[in-house]
């Protein structure tokens, strides 16, 4: 198995190759010790050439316009690639990059990259924006905002596996509502994705959500596998944290 590059012996070929053209081979190992730099991770060059177009996407651009230059922008970057990969089928090449990944930037990195490659971030940028165009929240705010779902990620989701039944799925939700979370989630995919949608389709009708929480669904097929998110707002806006003060001033 080839080790880590050695940048020492990549920088002396390039300086070797100064008064030379420079051959493919010697271009590849710049390449690969750069992109390791900019992203912490081992790419080749093919693959920062497609994490180069992911960040024109609409998406992206669409993060950065609202947060601005966040420390987390280079990780969504590798999530996108890593759910572009997932569906490519290529599953075994996406989980060596979020191996990687977690040995460098450990949970809190792991988890962005986790949000961006399952399609979660998008319902939190609905968030976020919704504070920016409904409360004028700043950049400042919206990061904090961003931060406080990273940091509280595990109190405010519910992961729905397939053997999470109906009954304790319903006491999970009912639990966020009483605890008053301005926001949580709820997510699954396959079977788990099918009774998390009966769940909360019988608790809608029964009127658990509504005058308290606003909910929005989504989901996105994988390699024929649905995966479905549940956003829950909360609608009258008295949660009162942090961000939320900072949001009033």
């Amino acid at each position: 198995m080839e080790g880590p590059p050695d940048e020492t012996k990549i920088l002396a070929e390039l300086i070797l190759a100064a008064s030379k053209e420079l051959t493919s081979s010697i271009l590849d190992k710049i390449k690969k010790v750069w992109l390791k730099k900019e992203y912490g991770i081992t790419l080749n060059p093919e693959e920062g050439e497609s994490i180069k177009k992911i960040a024109e996407t609409q998406f992206y651009l669409l993060f950065k316009k609202y947060l601005g230059q966040h420390w987390s922008l280079n990780l969504i970057k590798v999530g996108l690639y890593i759910s572009q990969l997932n569906e490519e089928g290529r599953k075994e090449r996406a989980k060596q990059i979020s191996d990687e990944a977690y040995k460098k930037y450990g949970e809190k990195g792991a988890r962005i990259i986790q949000l961006a490659s399952t399609g979660t971030l998008i319902s939190i940028m609905d968030h976020i924006i919704d504070l920016k165009h409904n409360k004028d929240a700043n950049c400042i705010v919206l990061n904090q905002a961003f931060d406080k779902i990273l940091e509280e990620w595990e109190l405010i989701s519910i992961p729905v596996n397939r053997d999470m039944d109906k009954i304790k799925l319903e006491d999970e939700i009912k639990s966020k509502i009483s605890t008053g979370h301005s926001i949580f989630f709820v997510y699954g995919c396959g079977s788990a994705a099918q009774n998390a949608f009966l769940t909360i389709a019988k608790m809608n009708v029964d009127g658990y959500f509504s005058e308290k929480y606003f909910m929005t669904p989504k989901n996105k097929i994988i390699n024929d596998v649905d995966y479905c998110l549940w956003t829950f707002e909360k609608i009258d806006g008295s949660f009162d944290t942090i961000i939320a003060k900072e949001i009033k001033k």
